[in-house]
């Protein structure tokens, strides 16, 4: 995988797994710089500029007709780091990334979708070369980061992101062997609590016995339980 895939992929699933609610201030300056990057289109906006130029149009009269107004009108950076409404807005398009990843975890078969609405392209020399370019216009900017992260998935094995059963984060794996917890602690919650709804009369004896010995352990005896849930004679 190409680095910078896997940087940007890895953002995605980094910024699905953060609790917005608890962030401090300085994850919240890093955060919103990293955003205007991933969750806004620079290089879209940035391609409709030369397109409105190369046309001779003004931009006022360009952002005025075209679908890709709200590219123009959304927030790249908040002139507060507290404000509201930013960060409600962040909120929602946190849901978004985590219902993309959410739909490729569950299904082999991803729903289809049209990638954007229209397409400006026009020819230019470029080192001697012609040259096509082109602009992908979205309606807005949930569809623009779905269709970001589908490319960004797009021929990658489906086990590359995996949801784990444990924390219920996501985690990108980009080894040829399948992972299903992100740390051996999640592997370790899960399996404990496996075999305590398996036997869970055994289970709470095994608690009592503890609470017995962790008295004990305060009063300055040795323990009597063993290290197995088998608990001793008479105990």
């Amino acid at each position: 995988m190409q680095e910078e895939r896997k940087e940007a992929l890895e953002w995605f699933v980094n910024f699905a797994n953060m609790n917005l609610a608890e962030l401090k201030l300085g994850d919240k300056a890093k955060l919103s710089i990293e955003a205007s990057e991933y969750l806004f289109p620079h290089r879209e906006v940035k391609e409709l500029n030369q397109y409105a130029a190369s046309k001779g149009m003004s931009l006022h009269a360009f952002k005025a007709f075209n679908i890709m107004k709200w590219a123009f009108d959304s927030p790249i950076l908040p002139k507060d780091l507290n404000e509201p409404k930013y960060w409600e807005r962040m909120a929602q398009l946190q849901t978004v990334v985590q219902k993309t990843l959410g739909i490729r975890e569950a299904t082999n078969q991803m729903e289809s979708f049209w990638m954007g609405n229209t397409v400006f392209h026009w020819m230019r020399q470029r080192n001697g070369r012609y040259s096509l370019s082109w602009v992908r216009l979205y309606s807005n900017q949930e569809e623009y980061i779905e269709t970001k992260l589908y490319r960004l998935l797009d021929g990658l094995p489906f086990t590359t992101v995996y949801q784990c059963p444990g924390c219920k984060k996501y985690s990108v794996n980009v080894t040829q062997r399948k992972k299903q917890f992100c740390s051996p602690r999640c592997m370790w919650r899960v399996n404990t609590a496996k075999r305590r709804d398996a036997d869970r009369e055994g289970y709470n004896k095994y608690q009592s016995v503890l609470k017995k010995d962790l008295l004990r352990e305060k009063k300055g005896l040795n323990r009597l339980k063993t290290k197995s849930r088998k608990t001793k004679e008479g105990e």
